[in-house]
């Protein structure tokens, strides 16, 4: 992915931060597994003037069962505060599973948009929009 890192930072640099935040994003079926965007993420808000408890699932073992990967990131998850969702979430049934239960659980949740994979600029979401039960 080529990512303007200073555009990345200035994006989010204004916004509240404060408290844990959860990265979710896609990371199976895709050819890097995408952990290079979670660790990018990563270090751009460990290093915000709120100094977030950063929750990041790439930080799990890659290697485990996939129902044990689900558990470890849900168990994240419910620590968390606020979510940033990397670009293609869509594609994957695991983030689009955690967006619902942030959504749920009423969490602050802000997307980095994906049409811009080389400045990386983020949006808050639309917090109107509420997913109906079945």
């Amino acid at each position: 992915m080529n990512v303007d890192i200073r555009r990345l930072e200035r994006t989010i640099e204004d916004w509240d931060w404060t408290g844990t935040v959860y990265i979710c994003g896609p990371m199976s079926n895709l050819a890097s597994t995408n952990i290079d965007s979670f660790h990018l993420v990563d270090r751009v808000l460990r290093k915000h003037k709120d100094k977030p408890k950063v929750l990041n699932p790439a930080t799990l073992d890659q290697g485990s069962e996939y129902c044990k990967l689900v558990r470890q990131s849900f168990s994240m998850l419910v620590q968390a505060d606020k979510m940033i969702v990397l670009p293609k979430w869509e594609c994957s049934t695991g983030a689009s599973s955690e967006i619902i239960a942030a959504t749920l659980m009423n969490l602050t949740i802000r997307f980095v948009h994906p049409a811009y994979l080389t400045s990386l600029m983020v949006f808050e979401a639309d917090r109107s929009y509420r997913m109906n039960p079945l």
